[in-house]
């Protein structure tokens, strides 16, 4: 029912977001291309590099993660200052089409309690949602909270689209106060995106092959790989928070 629910939502999210999408500026990337509302910029890669510098000694122990892109409104005066949307490319492997239907019975949560000791300086109480695949649109959806120092409690969604080559995933943040606003931008942002022809996800014939076969569990394999993504992610609005944007 939940999932049912969630999907309708979505639906209507599509809906409603549609105009503002075809109106928003398109940008051609790396392997992808995305639509960016009016009012939103791109992060500078030097201010991005920075960032994952930063984020490896206030979390060693979170894996080290590199983002691709990072956007944000154009009216903060602080690069990384919600609300921000940050995208990482994965190409580890493509991921079987009967694999993605069963993610939901994974846990991104429990990887997280792994960083839990790395975490506790910078963010506290991150729940992470299960992962919800929406068949029609081929997103595995997730929803994160979680209360940040310096910041306070954040609320975002991760947007994660198979390729045919791993995944792009889109991590949107925003305080929690003023999250009901940005939810519909964020969905908007990550049903935009459009992966290059060539890696645009076809089911095939082997997807129906146990993972005993291919000796990968992606559910696994999967919810380490995003875990590490939205923790760095959230872990960004500390390190941005002091750095003045360049004019």
């Amino acid at each position: 029912m939940l999932k049912i629910r969630f999907i309708a939502y979505l639906t209507i999210i599509i809906t409603f977001t549609g105009f503002s999408i075809a109106n928003s500026g398109i940008q051609q990337k790396n392997e992808f291309s995305i639509a960016i509302p009016d009012g939103w910029v791109e992060m500078p890669r030097d201010v991005i590099d920075a960032y994952e510098k930063e984020m490896a000694n206030l979390a060693p122990n979170v894996p080290a993660q590199h983002f691709d892109y990072g956007f944000q409104l154009d009216e903060t005066k602080n690069w990384f200052e919600h609300p921000y949307i940050l995208v990482q490319i994965k190409n580890m492997g493509r991921i079987p089409d009967s694999q993605l239907e069963k993610l939901a019975g994974y846990s991104v949560q429990d990887t997280v309690k792994e960083y839990k000791d790395g975490l506790n300086s910078v963010a506290t109480d991150i729940q992470i949602g299960r992962m919800i695949y929406d068949k029609q649109t081929k997103i595995i959806w997730m929803h994160i909270q979680s209360n940040v120092v310096y910041v306070g409690p954040v609320s975002g969604i991760s947007g994660m689209i198979p390729t045919e080559k791993g995944f792009i995933q889109i991590v949107g943040y925003s305080l929690r106060d003023d999250y009901p606003k940005y939810d519909p931008v964020f969905r908007s942002i990550i049903l935009s995106v459009a992966p290059e022809p060539s890696l645009v996800y076809k089911p095939k014939w082997s997807d129906n092959l146990p993972p005993v076969v291919s000796g990968i569990e992606w559910g696994r394999v999967l919810s380490k790989a995003i875990g590490g993504a939205i923790a760095a992610a959230i872990i960004a609005s500390i390190v941005g928070f002091f750095k003045k944007r360049k004019e």
